[in-house]
């Protein structure tokens, strides 16, 4: 009986407590000035969350629009010249020069070939089309000058990247190459 009568005790102050404590609540709504306080706080936040995403999506903006710029960078970095020529030589006067070009690539290029004197003037142009795998040079016999002269290759079809030019100078008695520069 004792066991009974303290479950039964027990329960009561339970039940005691939980009615007091609803009605504690319902006497006592709370304290209006902290709960403006914590209303405010949310609404700071909020407002803050919004500009931060703003911001980030501004900052991607920002990020994606500099990737772009440097990606068309590269890319320009990466793509050959339309003009390319041999470094300087010295011809005697009794030799002649040779410039040439050789299609590496899988496509027909046109290009036109300058003999140019170390004035920066044009001596002679010759222009060839040069079918896939295929070359061609330019012999400059009646330059019977003695000076420094060098190849220019400028592309009209294709690309620098798929042709190899170079300056020839042949020995006259053999035909042989006693100097030979190549194009960059």
């Amino acid at each position: 009986m004792t066991k009974r009568l303290v479950t039964t005790l027990s329960i009561l102050l339970f039940f005691t407590a939980i009615v007091d404590t609803t009605n504690a609540q319902a006497q006592n709504p709370g304290n209006p000035t902290v709960l403006g306080a914590v209303q405010d706080l949310q609404a700071a936040v909020a407002a803050l969350a919004t500009s931060q995403q703003t911001n980030i999506a501004n900052q991607l903006t920002s990020i994606a629009s500099q990737l772009t710029s440097l990606t068309n960078t590269v890319n320009a970095l990466n793509t050959p010249p339309t003009v390319i020529g041999t470094a300087l030589i010295f011809k005697p006067s009794a030799f002649g020069l040779l410039c040439e070009a050789q299609n590496i690539g899988d496509t027909t290029v046109t290009l036109t070939m300058d003999l140019m004197g170390i004035d920066g003037l044009v001596k002679d142009t010759f222009d060839l089309t040069l079918p896939a795998g295929q070359g061609n040079g330019v012999g400059f016999a009646s330059i019977g000058t003695t000076g420094n002269f060098w190849c220019r290759f400028t592309m009209t079809t294709g690309s620098s990247a798929k042709i190899r030019g170079r300056l020839e100078i042949p020995n006259p008695a053999t035909g042989l190459s006693i100097a030979s520069l190549e194009a960059r």
